[in-house]
C-alpha cells in the first residue's frame, strides 16, 4: 500500500471533524487555524484534536504563518488530495 493509500485510509477512520477539515484544506489551500474557526463554525480545541490526527496521519503539515510567527498554517500534501 502507497503512502498516498495509507493516508486516506487514516482519514476515512478519522472524527467528522478531521474529515471537514481535510476537506477544507484540500480544497481551499492553506490555511490558520482562525480561518478554520471562521470557514468551519468549529471550536479552536476541536480544529487542534481534529488537525493533530491529519498530521499524525502524514495528510497535513504545520508550520509557522509567514506573515505572524505566532500563528501556525496548515497545508494539505498534494498527493493526499
Amino acid at each position: 500500500m502507497s503512502a498516498a493509500t495509507d493516508g486516506r485510509a487514516c482519514v476515512a477512520e478519522a472524527t467528522a471533524s478531521a474529515k471537514l477539515l481535510y476537506t477544507v484544506l484540500c480544497h481551499e489551500g492553506p490555511r490558520t487555524q482562525s480561518a478554520l474557526v471562521d470557514e468551519t463554525g468549529l471550536n479552536r480545541e476541536t480544529i487542534q484534536r481534529a488537525i493533530s490526527k491529519l498530521v499524525d496521519c502524514g495528510v497535513v503539515t504545520e508550520s509557522r504563518d509567514p506573515t505572524d510567527a505566532r500563528r501556525k498554517r496548515y497545508r494539505p500534501v498534494d498527493s493526499h488530495c
